[in-house]
């Protein structure tokens, strides 16, 4: 009696675990808040001064916060702040949603974004476009 028993209730839990559902796999914009979000900092190329020192935050939510400083003459502060998204073609947009300004794009290397142009295609130049994670 106690061998049915003991094998039925082995039986039972045997047949408990393999009937949990699977577990769901991580959707593509979940991994991207995982991946990109985190605080980028670094000085851009400027066509008419000598740089841009830019700080980028993506938050979890896909918000973010971008901040720039013109170098040279007034020194312009910049604040911009909107929504981004990822795109499965492999980089991030910001501003994605017709905010002003027209739509960013970063792609990450490594731990860091690269500034892609705004057909959202890598920058032909020698100068840095890089934004280093904090």
């Amino acid at each position: 009696m106690k061998k049915y028993l003991l094998l039925s209730l082995s039986l039972l839990f045997l047949a408990a675990a393999c009937g949990r559902a699977p577990q769901p796999e991580t959707a593509p914009q979940e991994e991207a808040a995982m991946l990109y979000a985190g605080a980028y900092d670094g000085t851009l190329p400027c066509a008419d001064c000598s740089g841009i020192e830019t700080e980028l935050i993506l938050n979890p939510d896909y918000t973010y916060s971008l901040i720039e400083l013109y170098l040279d003459g007034e020194r312009e502060l910049v604040l911009l702040e909107g929504n981004w998204q990822f795109n499965p073609k492999g980089y991030i947009e910001l501003g994605y949603d017709d905010e002003f300004p027209p739509r960013l794009f970063f792609t990450m290397q490594d731990k860091d974004l690269v500034k892609l142009d705004i057909n959202a295609r890598p920058i032909n130049s020698a100068l840095n476009y890089t934004l280093k994670r904090k």
